[in-house]
C-alpha cells in the first residue's frame, strides 16, 4: 500500500514537472517568435502579443525587458509623430510610459539581483526627463542607484547618472558621477567624453580638450571622439592641433562630411585652397541640396575666403552641424 501511495505521489510530481517544463518551453518559443517577429517585421502590437503569451505561461525578467524596451520605442514614435492631435498624443503617451514602467519594474521584481533589469528601468525613467515629466529625473537616479549596489565594478550606473544630471543642467554632479565612474576604471573613454562636454557647458574650454585628448589616448580609433576634439581645438583657434584632429577623423572615416567641412576651412585659412577645394567638392559629391556647401566652393574658386557671406553664426558655434550627415548619397551612412 505504502509503495503504491508513494508511486502515485511520484507520477504526479513527473507529470507536474512535465507540465512546468512545457509551458517554460512554450513561453521561450514565444519569446523568440517575437523577436523574430519584430526584426522581421517591426510591427510592435504583434510583437507584444507573443510577448504576453510569454509572459503568460513563465514570468521571466528578460520577457518584461523586452516589453518595455518596446514601450520604449512605441514612447518615441509618439513623441515624433506629427500625424497625432496633440490631446491625442499626451493621452497615448502617458498610457504608455505608464505601462513601460511597469514592466520594467516587474523585470526589476522578478529579478532585483540583476543589475540589467535595474538599469533598464532607469532608462525608461531617463527617456522622459527631457519632457519634463514629474521627478523621472529622481526615479532614473535612483534606479542607477540601485544598479550601481547590485554591481559595484561597474561604472556604468554612474555614467548613465551623469547623463540624467546634464539634462537637469547639474553639471556639478554630473561631473561627480563621471569622476566615480573613473575611479573604476581610469580609462573609461565614455566617461571622459562625457566629462569633456561638461567642462563644455561649464565654460571651461581647456578643460575640455584635455579630456577629449585623454578620450582619444584610450579609444585611437574613434572617428567621434576626435571630431569632438578637432571641433573643441577649434574653438579655442588652435588650428594646427584641429587640422591633425580632423585629418585623424578623415583617415577613420572618409565619409564624414562634417569633418571635411572644417578641415576644409582650416586649410583655407592656412592658405591651401587647393586642398580645401578638394574637401568642399567630395563633400558637395555626397550632399548636393547644400547651398552654404555651394556657397562656399564658389567663394574658393573665386579666391575669396571660404565663408565670405556666410551669415553668421559661425559654423563652429551653431546648434546643429554645418552639414546633415543623413543628406549623403552613394555613400554608407555613419553616425558619430
Amino acid at each position: 500500500m505504502i509503495f503504491t501511495v508513494m508511486g502515485i505521489i511520484l507520477l504526479i510530481g513527473t507529470v507536474f514537472s512535465g507540465y512546468l517544463y512545457s509551458r517554460k518551453f512554450l513561453a521561450l518559443n514565444n519569446y523568440s517568435r517575437a523577436l523574430s517577429l519584430f526584426e522581421t517585421s517591426g510591427d510592435i502590437d504583434k510583437t507584444v502579443k507573443k510577448l504576453m503569451k510569454a509572459v503568460g505561461m513563465n514570468k521571466q525578467d528578460e520577457y518584461y525587458r523586452a516589453l518595455s524596451e518596446l514601450g520604449l520605442i512605441s514612447l518615441s514614435q509618439i513623441a515624433a509623430s506629427k500625424e497625432i492631435p496633440a490631446d491625442k498624443a499626451a493621452m497615448l503617451f502617458r498610457d504608455n510610459l505608464s505601462v513601460t514602467i511597469a514592466y520594467a519594474r516587474e523585470a526589476a521584481r522578478l529579478n532585483p539581483a540583476d543589475p540589467v533589469n535595474w538599469m533598464q528601468l532607469g532608462r525608461v525613467y531617463e527617456s522622459v526627463v527631457a519632457f519634463k515629466v514629474e521627478k523621472a529625473d529622481e526615479a532614473a537616479l535612483s534606479s542607477y542607484a540601485e544598479a550601481s549596489k547590485v554591481s559595484p565594478l561597474d561604472p556604468s550606473p554612474f555614467i548613465a547618472s551623469a547623463r540624467v544630471a546634464m539634462q537637469t543642467n547639474k553639471a556639478g554632479e554630473a561631473r561627480k558621477y563621471l569622476q566615480s565612474a573613473l575611479g573604476i576604471k581610469p580609462d573609461f573613454a565614455d566617461a571622459l567624453f562625457m566629462l569633456s562636454q561638461v567642462e563644455v557647458q561649464a565654460g571651461n574650454l581647456k578643460e575640455a580638450i584635455l579630456r577629449m585628448e585623454q578620450a582619444s589616448a584610450v579609444s585611437p580609433n574613434n572617428f567621434g571622439i576626435f571630431f569632438q576634439l578637432g571641433l573643441l581645438q577649434y574653438q579655442n583657434n588652435n588650428f594646427n592641433a584641429a587640422r591633425s584632429a580632423f585629418e585623424r577623423t578623415v583617415g577613420l572615416n572618409g565619409d564624414y562630411a562634417n569633418a571635411r567641412y572644417f578641415l576644409g576651412l582650416i586649410y583655407d585659412k592656412q592658405g591651401l585652397k587647393e586642398k580645401a577645394i578638394e574637401q568642399f567638392v567630395y563633400i558637395a559629391k555626397t550632399n548636393p541640396a547644400n547651398e552654404e556647401v555651394k556657397k562656399i566652393l564658389s567663394n574658393l574658386k573665386n579666391g575669396r575666403s571660404a565663408l565670405a557671406e556666410i551669415a553668421p553664426p559661425a559654423p563652429e558655434d551653431r546648434e546643429e552641424p554645418p552639414v546633415s550627415e543623413k543628406e549623403q548619397t552613394g555613400l554608407k551612412s555613419k553616425k558619430k
